[in-house]
């Protein structure tokens, strides 16, 4: 009699009102299948399918999915469920911490992140998530502290390196930034840190560094309007003017219009003793520009008005 009992306990387990409850492990094949294919709504069906409300690897993929779907509070509900159940789950913490991020609760995600870092100092995806959060917040000088600790960590995170460089550069910190770029190209090897370092020394009055740097990546890509700004801002402060006329109207021709493009070539055509060309140029500045500008136009350049 006791096996038969077993045996009907066994039957009622995998049954409800006569239809068979799905196993768990076939739910999470079937949804993580689904979820690969980026059908999420279809995935989060095939989640609902299980009977186990409290299990945490359905939950979790239920917060992803809401997530991918832009339900981001139904997605925190369910983080918020998987973590207070399981306290070790990383992932599902980390998940957490952007979604406040994003729904811009920066006091809670602060506090998340402050404890992923407490747990691991090792993990540099803690320290640069938390570096960005800060730089949301608009605390930038603890941001670019956070970043450089996320490099420290992984001396090959592009994204790091990027993100601390424009921080930087922002906060006009040209020399920390120009050698914090040498050091990570000792590492990596990639177009936006030579272009950020070109940056870093034109703030730095390093014009034929620039030139350079600018050169070499010009080898492996095309023009962008971003090189010829930065060639022909820093050809004319070597008094390369030739070359910044072909820079500044490279700009033109690539439909960027402003009063400081016309006054470099205007500027340019002055020192080239061209100035039937230089007045033209000087004009559009005027034009392009503030009424304001019109006397340094013309002071630094000697022409008359």
């Amino acid at each position: 009699m006791r096996l038969v009992f077993v045996f009907l306990s066994l039957v009622a387990s995998v049954s409800v009102l006569g239809q068979v409850v799905p196993e768990k492990n076939e739910i999470l094949k079937e949804a993580d299948g689904i979820i690969n294919c980026y059908q999420f709504e279809k995935a989060l069906a095939v989640l609902e399918r299980s009977p186990d409300t409290l299990n945490t690897e359905i939950i979790q993929r239920k917060g992803y999915c809401h997530s991918r779907l832009g339900n981001y509070q139904q997605a925190i509900k369910a983080y918020e469920m998987v973590v207070k159940t399981d306290s070790t789950n990383t992932n599902a913490f980390n998940q957490l911490g952007q979604l406040y991020t994003r729904t811009g609760q920066y006091d809670l995600a602060k506090d998340l992140y402050q404890k992923l870092m407490s747990a691991d100092t090792t993990n540099s995806f803690y320290y640069k998530q938390y570096a960005s959060l800060l730089t949301q917040t608009g605390e930038a000088v603890y941001a670019i502290a956070y970043y450089l600790r996320t490099v420290d960590l992984n001396p090959r995170d592009l994204e790091a390196y990027t993100s601390l460089a424009n921080l930087l550069l922002d906060s006009e910190a040209f020399g920390m930034a120009d050698t914090i770029l040498m050091n990570a190209q000792k590492t990596i090897q990639h177009p936006q840190l030579k272009l950020l370092l070109a940056k870093a020394q034109l703030g730095e009055k390093k014009y034929k560094s620039v030139i350079n740097n600018v050169n070499e990546l010009l080898l492996h890509t095309d023009t962008t309007v971003t090189c010829a700004r930065l060639l022909g801002i820093s050809y004319f402060q070597l008094d390369k003017h030739d070359e910044t006329i072909s820079c500044m109207k490279y700009l033109i021709g690539s439909g960027a219009e402003s009063d400081w493009i016309y006054y470099y070539i205007g500027a340019s055509y002055q020192q080239l003793n061209n100035p039937d060309s230089a007045i033209v140029y000087l004009n559009k500045a005027i034009e392009a520009g503030i009424s304001n500008n019109i006397g340094t136009y013309y002071t630094q350049t000697g022409l008359k008005l």
